[in-house]
Parts: C-alpha cells; sequence; structure tokens
C-alpha cells in the first residue's frame, strides 16, 4: 500500500491561513490585527520554527519568546510576518499583461464575496480604462476608494518591468459590472486584505492563488534559510540574486553528499566549487574557493557546525591560536590594520562572530563614524569593502604561520 505524501510545510502553513482569513473574513469587517495575530501565533507553533523559520545555528541561546496577551510569539514569526509576508510582489518578466500573483490572489477573493455583484469581476490591463470617470455604484465605492488610496501610497515606487508593461498594456484595472477602479502596480497581502468585499465565502482547501503567492513571497527567504544566511538582514541585500542562492544551495548539497561518503568539509566544500565553477565560470559570484569560503564562514551560521577552518596546507585557525598568536600577528602586522579592521577581524576569528553582526555593534559603529572612508558607505558597500580588506589580512594571517 503506497502511502501519501506528507504535504509541504508550505501547503501545511497556507492550511492555517486559510482557516484563519475563514474565521476572520466571513465577518461584516475585516480585522486586520487579529488576522496577522494570528499567523504570528501560528508561525510560533513547533512546526514552523523548525520547518519553515531561519535557525540560527551560530546562537546557542535560548530564544526570548515575545508575549501578546496570553500568546507566546517566536521572534523570527516576527521577522518573518515584515520581510516575507507584508512584502509587495513584482511582476515576472514573462508575465506580459497578466496580473501578479498578488493581484489573482486579490480577484479571487473579491469573487467569492457572498455579494453577488463581485462574482464576475476581474483584474486586467487596459489602455483604455472602462468608464474612467463614472460614478461608481455605492456597493463598489469602499473598495475603489481603497484602492485609489494604494495606487497614491504606492506613487512610481515599482519595478521597471512593470513600468514597460504599464507603457505597453496600460494599468490594472478592476471591473465589477459597470463600475471600475484602477489597482496598484505591485500589491502585499495586506493590501489585499484591505480590499475585500467581505463576508466571504469560506475555503474548503486553500485556494492556488494563495498557493503561489505564499511561495513566491517564500522563495528568497526559503533559499537564505538552506545557505544559513540570515533573512533579517539578507532579504534586502543585494549580494546575491535568487540565481545565486540557488547555486549556492545547489553547492552546500554536493557538499554534504561529499561528507556523507567520508570526506572532511573543508576539502569536500572546495571540491564541490571547483567542480561547479568549472561548469560556469560566473558560478555563484566569487572568483576563487578561498574568496567564497572566506565569505561562507563570515557570514553563514552553518560554518558553526562544520569545525574550524581548515586551509590547504593544513594551517588552522584553530581555538588556540585565536588568542595569543593573533596578538603578536596583530602586533607585528601593524601595517595591515585600521581601528575598524581589527576589531571586525578579531571578533570573526576569536569571538566568531559572523561579520553582518559585527557591523552592527555599536562600538564598531562608534569607531566607523570617526572615518568618514567607512562613515559614508550603505551598508552594502561596508560589507563589501570589510569583506575584500579581511580577506586580504585572512591570507596574510594563514602565510604567517599563525
Amino acid at each position: 500500500m503506497n502511502k501519501q505524501k506528507p504535504p509541504s510545510i508550505i501547503y501545511q502553513f497556507c492550511q492555517a491561513i486559510t482557516a484563519s482569513f475563514n474565521g476572520y473574513l466571513s465577518k461584516q469587517q475585516v480585522e486586520n490585527e487579529k488576522i496577522w495575530l494570528s499567523l504570528l501565533e501560528t508561525l510560533s507553533h513547533k512546526v514552523y520554527a523548525e520547518q519553515l523559520l531561519f535557525r540560527n545555528y551560530a546562537d546557542n541561546k535560548n530564544y526570548e519568546f515575545v508575549y501578546i496577551g496570553n500568546q507566546r510569539i517566536h521572534p523570527e514569526a516576527w521577522v518573518y510576518v515584515n520581510d516575507v509576508l507584508l512584502r509587495k510582489l513584482s511582476l515576472a518578466n514573462n508575465k506580459k499583461d497578466k496580473p501578479t500573483n498578488m493581484h489573482e490572489l486579490l480577484s479571487f477573493y473579491q469573487k467569492s464575496s457572498l455579494d453577488y455583484r463581485w462574482h464576475y469581476s476581474f483584474i486586467a490591463r487596459s489602455l483604455r480604462p472602462f468608464n474612467v470617470n463614472k460614478e461608481v455604484e455605492i456597493f463598489f465605492k469602499p473598495i475603489a476608494d481603497i484602492l485609489a488610496l494604494q495606487c497614491q501610497r504606492l506613487g512610481t515606487k515599482y519595478g521597471e518591468i512593470s513600468k514597460r508593461r504599464r507603457l505597453q498594456f496600460g494599468c490594472y484595472g478592476l471591473r465589477a459590472e459597470n463600475n471600475y477602479a484602477e489597482v496598484a502596480e505591485e500589491l502585499g497581502l495586506d493590501d489585499v486584505l484591505d480590499a475585500l468585499p467581505v463576508p466571504l465565502r469560506p475555503q474548503k482547501e486553500p485556494p492556488l492563488e494563495l498557493l503561489r503567492v505564499i511561495e513566491s513571497l517564500n522563495e528568497r527567504y526559503g533559499l537564505l534559510r538552506s545557505c544559513g544566511l540570515p533573512p533579517e538582514e539578507w532579504m534586502t541585500r543585494t549580494e546575491l540574486s535568487i540565481d545565486q542562492l540557488k547555486q549556492f544551495k545547489q553547492l552546500l548539497k554536493r557538499t554534504k553528499d561529499r561528507q556523507k561518503n567520508g570526506m572532511d568539509h573543508w576539502p569536500a566544500c572546495r571540491d564541490s566549487f571547483e567542480e561547479l565553477k568549472a561548469g560556469d565560470i560566473k558560478f555563484i559570484g566569487y572568483a576563487t574557493f578561498d574568496d567564497f569560503y572566506f565569505f561562507y564562514n563570515a557570514e553563514t551560521t552553518f560554518s558553526t557546525m562544520h569545525g574550524e577552518y581548515n586551509d590547504p596546507e593544513d594551517c588552522e585557525l584553530s581555538a588556540e591560536q585565536c588568542d595569543d598568536d593573533l596578538m603578536h600577528f596583530l602586533d607585528d602586522n601593524p601595517e595591515l590594520f585600521n581601528p575598524l579592521t581589527q576589531y571586525a577581524f578579531w571578533r570573526l576569528v576569536v569571538e566568531e562572530i559572523i561579520l553582518h553582526k559585527v557591523i552592527k555593534d555599536p562600538h564598531f559603529i562608534d569607531l566607523k563614524n570617526q572615518y568618514p572612508d567607512y562613515a559614508k558607505l550603505s551598508q552594502d558597500q561596508l560589507l563589501k569593502t570589510l569583506q575584500r580588506q579581511l580577506n586580504d589580512i585572512r591570507d596574510s594571517y594563514i602565510a604567517d604561520g599563525s
């Protein structure tokens, strides 16, 4: 007898969202705060904390849960709601004149209104909006006013693909019977909840439109989680694209497969990198394995699970070195350091603090502000600058025999 494959964690989460929506959207008024609180509480359950939310392997401390009333909220649930669920979806290049997944979700829920006048509503682009100056009917006006406010808030702050498609095919518009309202180019899940003609008909299963939205919203977060890169820092950083994160995940999988066959982590990771790099010279955006591996140890939380850094010559940045020998290295090579790089290198090597946390350290910020060349850099520029400088210092440290 074949056992049915259990549903994915995304599908399970969509089931929970649907149960919440069925409860709150069946009423005469949407209670957004209660919906978001219910999702925070759901995400704090053990199954989601272990299978969906990011886990910081570098932090051995127990999470400090936040209490809202009598509900215990996982801190990473806050990150997931703010950085994932509340993110606006931009238009994919292959959509052409079609709506985004979020527009399709809005349209689905509007059609599920108990008010029959919404059952044949739809959202589509048009260069010649229908009855744009005509006064809308009373049932339509509250939604039209909300959509107008969303357009005003977004303004022109949407992606280049949307701008081109808008010029080519016109703006998005919602039609219900003889009523028309423009719809913003990009929507978030909160925008959808605001523009629903409640009460809605309950859904027995998660609608396909909801699954597509959650999968799209979760894509970058899920890849960051798989690669050990804290989403709180990396959701908005631009160094690694979605494609590069997929390559990173592929590299880690091949590394793990080699380790299962008896290889140590460092050579397994190196061989996997070189194998994949041979097939794609632009693989993951790092020219050499040493550059990648330094980034891996500096930025990811997985590195704490694999022991210390081992270089090809069996030079090891061990705990014993890091106190006395590193002090000697600092004293013997003052030309390699300034106060910022010295502080950052010490925290990386001795205390194993990942770089994105180092630059938020109050002492580091005070040091940075004393140096105009660093103070003027954006966070992304600062990280890239420090990574390059610390790479050079690391190479000298290893070559020194320390």
